[in-house]
């Protein structure tokens, strides 16, 4: 939102036309994310509230397996650059 009124007056300032509705736009824009982050900030923790986990187990194990396999075969890369 800084940005989109930082660009806006500085194209009225310096009479580019053009730069002022893109800066009136993200300034716009920053707006309805600024309201959708604070509704999404209450959903998620009603959720937590409740005594409910908002991460799916299937997930966690996904992101888990990934992440050990990118390891794992980073490892072996340094290592093979490393001894040759």
């Amino acid at each position: 939102m800084v940005a989109g009124t930082l660009l806006a007056r500085y194209a009225q300032m310096n009479s580019v036309s053009l730069l002022v509705p893109i800066g009136l736009l993200q300034v716009g824009l920053g707006a309805l994310v600024l309201i959708w982050t604070g509704r999404h900030y209450d959903e998620l923790h009603g959720v937590l509230r409740s005594d409910t986990t908002p991460v799916h187990p299937g997930a966690a194990r996904l992101v888990g397996l990934g992440t050990a396999t990118f390891a794992g075969i980073a490892l072996v890369a340094a290592t093979i650059v490393t001894l040759t």
